[in-house]
């Protein structure tokens, strides 16, 4: 009980977020191994307890067998020497720089109430804090809110329970991992050195599928970029200029940290990744071989580069970003789908590019996504795209295009991509930096400045003049940096109007993922959908209408490739009404009958229907339907009266347009159907006829003229009685 009461005063001072013991992490788990100690051999000797009246004693050997095998005992061996490893060459290492006034302002852990040189001289050293941090099942970033407040490694691992819990006070937002961490002084830096390997193992759960763990700290830097319009203080939202600063002091100690980190091939893994950055802007089409594309993104801001190249990185990975997003939306979508949205984003050329502006959506679209319609006909589609592929044609999509690519870069995207959002929050902070960087000579020059300002000069003092110089660059720069209410930079994401919306045809129509031919895209789209109407063409050829007998009987699924899909009635609501109407006035009988008098009676009702597709044209109950009137006819003499067969031919169509689901304001499709139905009752008559195409988007030579036909749903057919 001693024991216990000892260990625990040993813990609570270690567990105190304002102590100033150093290595207070091997404290704890020392600590901890004690108490587990103790609890195992209280446990083995507690049926012996005198308090418990207990009458039964142990031997010699059985208090030695116990004593041993509660000896042998390490619960926490690996992790407290790694601790006592490191305490010791903490102590090897040279004593922290006093801060100036600016530093113990911008340093300071709120927890513990230590600046980065009071954590320094305990061992400790502090990062920014993380908010919300999501990941993939392979265990990559998938999302995080990157803040601007700091906290001492140590009170971090305190506070959260080692890592097992958000810290939450009163009054304070919520975090639940230490990510980035800050520069500082360099003495400060050496600390942080010694704490990354804690900060991985509990930020990524499988930190070893980034290939080096220092790129999950670029992920999350990409996250943070992406996320800048939310960035997050200690106390809720953050300011302008809170997040102004923590930029800066993240790209300094991500510089210094992928500088001082090595490579086996480039000497330094800033060289290395700056050679990958340099292939990715020579051939943008190696990103498509980069699984985390906010790494990237976050790496653009430690390239000492000209500006317009950082900008050009950037773009290519917001393309890269965007056509994934694209691909992962047109996927699983039909192939008609697919050239539709091609058909729409390819244009008229007529419509210049103020779209731009309207790409990003303001607001979350509920709707679900509509490819098809808005005049799309697959027919001349080709032809159209033919007639604009001209040298001195631009595409600009139609407004329904339009449309469909913003509700597409609404969605979730795959983990590791940035939306369409975060590549806009990415280019707009990426254009604000440069504006920084060019007040320096070069980025090593800028870093020269923000570390002679964190602590005082050779005479102890602050470095006033360098303070309010480089505050005042900052504040500029905080000023061009993404508000809730700025205007995005759609215009610096899409680049070439004409380029950008040909790659996302590339990848999103025609799915292809190799180096695009921009010259060549507008003609394979035109090919494909040629291609596609020859193989429906076909199918219906293949399957015609010819007499009283139906084309021979196929499966669902063959039936949906050869005819696709039956119309649907425009408004559910009336056509229950008409099946309540009808059930009332007839309530036995077959179903085919009831069937057409429901759809006639619709019809009269002022209801039409729709075909969901260009190349839908089933018609439910086509023969059935049309064999009942024969049936219901031929006991009238009008039928055996062959004098009057022509005139009862062509009312039995009318009557046959009226009790079939089709879309009558189609007047092509009108003129087949009569077609189809005059070849279907002259089969029922006993006539020779001749085989038609079984699609109403096909016209056939026969087909009767528009001008003899005229509008069914307004005709006077469309009585309950027939």
């Amino acid at each position: 009980v001693d024991v216990k009461g000892r260990v625990a005063k040993i813990r609570e001072d270690a567990c105190s977020v304002r102590g100033l013991s150093r290595g207070r992490a091997a404290l704890r788990l020392r600590a901890q191994e004690v108490e587990s100690l103790r609890d195992r051999l209280s446990y083995a000797v507690g049926h012996f307890d005198v308090r418990d009246q207990d009458t039964r004693a142990m031997g010699s050997v059985a208090v030695d067998a116990v004593l041993r095998a509660v000896g042998q005992q390490e619960p926490f061996r690996n992790e407290l020497l790694d601790a006592l490893r490191q305490a010791k060459a903490i102590l090897a290492l040279p004593a922290p720089e006093p801060l100036s006034q600016h530093g113990k302002d911008f340093a300071l852990d709120m927890y513990s109430g230590r600046d980065a040189q009071a954590a320094a001289q305990d061992g400790d050293a502090l990062f920014f804090q993380l908010h919300e941090v999501k990941y993939s099942p392979e265990g990559i970033v998938a999302s995080v809110a990157d803040g601007v407040s700091l906290v001492a490694h140590e009170t971090f691992l305190i506070l959260s329970e080692n890592g097992s819990q958000a810290v939450a006070l009163e009054g304070r937002s919520h975090f639940t991992h230490i990510g980035l961490p800050l520069y500082a002084t360099q003495a400060h830096f050496h600390r942080v050195r010694h704490a990354l390997p804690s900060v991985f193992r509990r930020l990524v759960p499988n930190v070893t599928k980034y290939d080096r763990p220092e790129k999950a700290l670029l992920a999350v830097f990409g996250h943070s970029l992406a996320t800048a319009r939310s960035a997050r203080s200690a106390r809720g939202a953050a300011s302008r200029s809170q997040l102004s600063w923590s930029l800066l002091h993240k790209v300094r100690a991500l510089h210094a940290l992928m500088s001082t980190t090595t490579s086996s091939t480039h000497g330094n893994l800033l060289a290395e990744l700056s050679a990958e950055c340099e292939s990715l802007l020579a051939d943008p089409s190696g990103l498509r071989h980069t699984k985390d594309l906010f790494a990237v993104a976050a790496m653009v801001l430690l390239l000492n580069w000209p500006s317009e190249n950082l900008v050009r990185l950037s773009r290519a990975v917001a393309h890269e970003a965007l056509q994934r997003n694209l691909a992962e939306a047109m996927g699983k979508r039909s192939e008609i789908e697919r050239l539709w949205l091609g058909w729409a984003l390819i244009g008229t050329g007529s419509g210049g590019d103020n779209w731009i502006e309207e790409l990003l959506s303001t607001h979350p679209i509920s709707t679900p996504m509509v490819l098809g319609g808005h005049g799309y006909n697959p027919l001349t589609a080709a032809s159209e795209m033919k007639v604009h592929g001209a040298e001195t044609f631009t595409v600009a999509p139609r407004a329904s295009g339009l449309v469909a690519l913003r509700a597409i870069f609404s969605r979730t995207s795959p983990v590791g991509v940035p939306s369409l959002n975060d590549c806009e929050s990415i280019l707009q902070v990426v254009v604000a930096w440069n504006q920084l960087r060019q007040t320096h000579l070069s980025l090593d020059h800028l870093w020269e400045r923000l570390d002679a300002i964190m602590v005082l000069d050779a005479n102890g003092n602050d470095i006033v003049d360098s303070t309010a110089e480089l505050t005042a660059q900052v504040e500029t720069f905080a000023a061009q940096l993404p508000t809730m209410s700025s205007t995005p930079v759609l215009r610096t994401v899409v680049g070439d109007p004409h380029e950008f919306l040909l790659k996302m045809v590339h990848v999103g129509v025609l799915q292809r993922h190799c180096k695009v031919d921009l010259g060549n895209v507008i003609a394979s789209v035109a090919e494909s959908t040629r291609a596609l109407v020859s193989r429906r063409i076909e199918l219906v050829h293949r399957y015609p209408i010819q007499g009283a007998t139906p084309p021979q009987s196929l499966g669902r699924q063959r039936t949906r490739e050869v005819w696709g899909l039956a119309a649907t009635p425009c408004d559910e609501t009336l056509y229950l009404q008409s099946k309540r109407d009808v059930s009332g006035w007839h309530p036995t009988g077959r179903l085919s009958l009831k069937m057409a008098r429901v759809d006639k009676h619709y019809r009269a009702l002022g209801g039409t229907f729709e075909f969901q597709g260009p190349f839908d044209t089933f018609i439910e109950g086509l023969h059935q339907r049309t064999q009942d009137l024969h049936t219901e006819w031929a006991t009238n003499t009008r039928l055996k009266d062959k004098d009057a067969y022509a005139n009862s031919r062509d009312k039995a169509v009318q009557e046959m347009l009226l009790r079939l689901r089709w879309d009558d304001r189609n007047v092509r499709a009108r003129a087949k159907l009569a077609l189809i139905i005059a070849n279907i009752w002259d089969g029922l008559s006993g006539m020779q006829t001749k085989p038609v195409s079984s699609a109403l988007w096909l016209s056939d030579e026969d087909s009767v003229a528009d001008s003899e036909w005229t509008v069914v749903s307004n005709s006077g057919a469309g009585m309950p009685d027939c």
